[in-house]
């Protein structure tokens, strides 16, 4: 028969639930309010070359981190964390062993920063294995704030695309863009701002905004809709338009084949449907979408840098293409073959940087980890989960440093978190 705990048991239990819980909230606000952008601009060389290594890793990383070690001291025992761990998330703990591997070959081998790393791989395991053990009302009031983050972030947006105004200068690998158009706004460069907030509109669109009124959350997807073309993100904004109208097409094609068509439902996609088309005509006519079809006429270059990247890896020596390259030596071959802002594909750049030995098993651990996102979700989120991996393939993404990846995790876990017992309603 096992004991009872003691008072000092759950106070230790209590106290670490309690500061886990808070350095979550803390750790999510920093990651959706403080872009690495603002750190440039605050003086911490996040994105900048020189600084000390610390300066180099988000400081949403460390707050999430340390909450891990809080919920670890709640469990009593790092051993009975673990086994809860692997229990319910294995695809993720063999995602986490596979990221430390290629943090000791980065380390060792690659011999290239680690903060990269850290912030793009072990920042959503931390968020998963968090966020996935937080109460009903936890989540919901952290969904809460999510969305007044985004719609902050669509407001900014607009705001700036209209005035030329900027929260945060945009720079891209050490080179300020000044005659670049597009907003920064909270979440700092335009594309990951675009992929942040297409990723929102189709989680919307799928259910996510169950905390919000139906009136408030038909508003809210339209203002992302706007905000998205201030970002100028046209594979973003295509993907939308392909994945947000097949979820669309299979949401309404379940309800009417279960005779589960509501009211509610009807209305709100006709209501998005109405305003969306409203909005885009009134924006079209005011010439608001001229700089954003410039992007798709202008687009040759990166055309040509998506199809000179495949001639960088064929220009890697073997042993570079089996198990990496030094840094410096890709950097060259990019400048050789005109990429002049980064290798346009995660997976290609992956190789490039870390060897086809490392990248195979890396991309199936990665497989696993998204499968482990899926279960701890509602069954619309592998609609995003495929969105998310479509638009990442076109850019550098989780190739280089980002956190998005960490953002889109926490979206998918508190937005379409799956819902509440009866117990946790009555609690």
């Amino acid at each position: 028969m096992a004991l009872a705990p003691t008072i000092d048991t759950r106070s230790r239990r209590s106290l670490g639930e309690s500061a886990a819980g808070l350095l979550t909230a803390l750790s999510l606000a920093m990651l959706f309010l403080v872009s690495g952008l603002m750190l440039n601009t605050m003086g911490i060389a996040y994105d900048t070359s020189g600084g000390a290594l610390w300066q180099k890793i988000h400081p949403a990383s460390y707050v999430a981190f340390l909450a891990l070690a809080c919920l670890a001291f709640a469990r009593l025992s790092p051993g009975i964390f673990l086994d809860d761990v692997a229990r319910y998330h294995k695809g993720a703990l063999v995602f986490l062993g596979m990221s430390l591997l290629l943090l000791v070959h980065v380390t060792f081998f690659v011999h290239a920063p680690i903060a990269a790393i850290v912030d793009t791989f072990l920042l959503p395991v931390a968020l998963l294995l968090l966020l996935s053990r937080i109460s009903e009302r936890e989540a919901s009031g952290l969904a809460v704030f999510l969305h007044a983050a985004m719609t902050a972030n669509a407001l900014i947006a607009i705001f700036e695309f209209t005035t030329d105004a900027r929260l945060t200068p945009l720079v891209a690998e050490g080179v300020a863009l000044v005659g670049d158009w597009r907003s920064s706004a909270l979440l700092g460069h335009p594309l990951l701002n675009a992929l942040m907030t297409a990723a929102y509109a189709l989680i919307m669109i799928q259910g996510g905004g169950r905390d919000l009124r139906p009136v408030l959350r038909t508003g809210i997807v339209c203002l992302q809709l706007i905000a998205l073309v201030a970002f100028g993100g046209r594979v973003a904004t295509l993907m939308l338009i392909v994945f947000g109208g097949g979820a669309a097409a299979a949401h309404l094609w379940r309800a009417v084949r279960w005779r589960r068509l509501s009211a509610a439902r009807v209305a709100f996609f006709a209501a998005i449907a109405t305003a969306a088309t409203i909005g885009l005509i009134g924006l079209f006519t005011g010439g608001f979408f001229d700089l954003f079809a410039g992007r798709f006429e202008q687009d040759q270059g990166s055309a040509d840098a998506r199809v000179a990247m495949f001639d960088l890896v064929g220009q890697l020596p073997l042993t570079g293409f089996l198990f990496g390259s030094d840094p410096e030596h890709v950097a060259t071959l990019q400048r050789l073959n005109g990429i002049e802002f980064g290798i346009e594909s995660f997976w290609v750049a992956f190789v490039a940087f870390y060897g086809i030995v490392i990248a195979v098993p890396f991309f199936a651990a990665l497989a696993g980890f998204f499968l482990d996102l899926k279960r701890a979700t509602r069954a619309p989120s592998g609609w995003a989960i495929l969105f998310f991996i479509g638009v990442c393939s076109t850019s550098l993404s989780l190739a280089g440093k980002t956190t998005g990846f960490a953002m889109f995790v926490a979206m998918l876990l508190l937005l379409l978190r799956p819902m509440p017992s009866a117990q946790e309603l009555e609690g």
